[in-house]
């Protein structure tokens, strides 16, 4: 169903999206900023034990990390994780066209199957077109 908007309406539409959308990148702005203030905070935060506490943000290294390992292991990571990534995306690229080159199959089967029947309606209606006329004279 589509619901009509009038002008004003729409521009109102269009101005609440636009705040959305500046807020959203306010956020994207703040989560940058911060990630380039303490660029080893994820880093600790996925090396980090985190224990039921009645605190969510309670974090307990089991081991210490020293900062001159982790400078080492990521910038010596860097091109073994890229490389994973970029694998791991042309797998899933390659497994979602072999499933779009199938449902696009299906769907120009069923495109054929109708159009045949198409045809053969159209047949038949210009067959008992020519019958009715045949039969008025």
């Amino acid at each position: 169903m589509v619901n009509m908007m009038d002008r004003a309406e729409r521009i109102e539409r269009i101005k609440e999206l636009q705040r959305e959308a500046d807020e959203a990148r306010a956020r994207i702005a703040e989560r940058v900023a911060a990630r380039e203030n303490d660029p080893y905070a994820p880093r600790e935060m996925l090396t980090a034990d985190q224990r039921l506490t009645e605190e969510p943000d309670d974090l307990i290294f089991t081991e210490s990390i020293d900062n001159n390992e982790l400078v080492t292991a990521a910038s010596s990571d860097a091109d073994d994780w890229r490389d994973t990534v970029a694998r791991a995306i042309g797998k899933i690229v390659a497994h979602e066209r072999l499933l779009m080159r199938k449902e696009l199959a299906a769907r120009d089967a069923r495109i054929a199957k109708l159009e045949a029947q198409v045809e053969t309606l159209i047949a038949l209606v210009g067959q008992e077109k020519s019958l009715h006329g045949r039969r008025k004279r």
